[in-house]
């Protein structure tokens, strides 16, 4: 046998020694770059590392600039935008209460007005997927014989605003009700009721004119043809699939703690707190409460249309034919409208809340904009955010 000496032994340990010293680096090397590149896959979802910062301080400066309007103060606004190039930008500003001063945060609750009428015209269009609603058949034929014209207004032509009925909101009789007693519940009914004392605007399908009865009516269709109540029908057709847990229809007219109160303006022209009031006013079209996080979801699904056939999407997203004179950027499909041709999506307005919803095809952006007040100018801050954020696309 060869005889190893003690040298020997030593040298081979030491070289077994190397080899595992080298092998621990090369591990720890790789795991250094895991780590990093676990990293800088989290740090897409980091708000402030998203827009540089003057992209951020002109963002935040139209805001606070918008948070005055015709020499009334806004309380408090949320706003994001999420971009797939650029990433998110999420911000709360102002209040959120007023008595006791409350600052406002980005998981406050909203009343989202006629951002509803996107859930209505989605269930619509999921019973027409399964057979059980005709787009073109007159609701007439769906028992609803007790409206204008209804042996030819269409369910599509309620959906699209183009019916030409009457709107219950502009009912004086309405109107009053509901300013003295906002926590007066209403019946779907009784609303259509009010609506119908008034002649209609013009015949279906000859010109567009955005009318809350449209929707009200469709909320009874849901209910008619169903068999289930409108609200269980959007909670187990929409909100619980997506997993929407802040979205819901209040049941009560009072909001707790996890909702900002909301401000209105009355006819002395002083801002006064208009949280309180019972959602059956406006019901199937507008009477639906959500946060921000929610919306953000929502306008993504309304746009790419995950919960429908792709043949009743690109119903959903067709432009009924007519534009409003006041409102050039607007063209009004089935529940959303395409403004200025670039992005889809929803406005809503109820006593003391307003509130838009934007999603953008061609580049998957979302915008989202929230205010405690309904007379906040929703609109002339989403031109100005999203001419920031894509300036090569708007031209407003």
């Amino acid at each position: 046998m060869k005889k190893i000496s003690g040298d020997g032994i030593i040298n081979n340990i030491i070289a077994m020694m190397n080899k595992e010293i080298i092998m621990f680096i090369v591990l720890l090397f790789i795991m250094s770059v895991f780590v990093l590149f676990a990293n800088s896959c989290n740090k897409k979802d980091d708000v402030s590392l998203i827009f540089d910062k003057k992209t951020v301080n002109e963002l935040e400066d139209i805001v606070i600039e918008k948070m005055i309007y015709q020499g009334y103060e806004i309380p408090g606004m949320i706003v994001g935008i999420w971009t797939p190039d650029q990433g998110k930008w999420v911000q709360a500003f102002g209040n959120a209460k007023l008595n006791p001063i409350t600052g406002m945060t980005v998981d406050k609750g909203f009343r989202i007005g006629s951002v509803t009428k996107t859930f209505t015209a989605t269930v619509i269009l999921q019973m027409v997927d399964r057979g059980q609603i005709d787009l073109d058949e007159t609701i007439n034929n769906l028992g609803f014989n007790d409206v204008h014209n209804s042996d030819m207004i269409t369910v599509k032509q309620l959906l699209n605003m183009t019916s030409g009925l009457p709107d219950y909101i502009y009912d004086e009789e309405f109107i009053d009700a509901f300013l003295n007693n906002p926590t007066n519940v209403w019946t779907p009914q009784e609303l259509v009721d009010m609506a119908m004392v008034r002649p209609v605007n013009f015949q279906p399908g000859e010109n567009y004119e955005y009318c809350n009865t449209n929707y009200i009516l469709l909320g009874m269709i849901i209910e008619e043809i169903s068999g289930s109540s409108y609200e269980s029908m959007v909670e187990s057709n929409i909100i619980e699939p997506l997993g929407l847990t802040n979205t819901f229809f209040p049941e009560v007219p009072y909001l707790n703690e996890d909702f900002c109160s909301g401000f209105s303006i009355n006819n002395e022209m002083d801002i006064y707190n208009g949280t309180v009031m019972d959602p059956s006013f406006a019901w199937s079209a507008g009477g639906m409460v959500s946060n921000l996080e929610d919306m953000s979801l929502w306008a993504r699904v309304l746009g790419k249309g995950t919960l429908l056939s792709n043949q009743s999407q690109q119903e959903r997203m067709t432009w009924n034919g007519f534009s409003g004179e006041d409102e050039p950027y607007i063209k009004y499909g089935l529940g959303g409208w395409w403004y200025s041709d670039i992005f889809y999506g929803h406005t809503g307005v109820a006593r003391g809340y307003s509130d838009a919803i934007y999603y953008m095809p061609s580049t998957e952006t979302v915008f989202v904009i929230m205010a405690n007040a309904d007379y906040a100018d929703i609109d002339s801050i989403f031109q100005k955010l999203s001419t920031v954020v894509y300036p090569e696309y708007v031209e407003w």
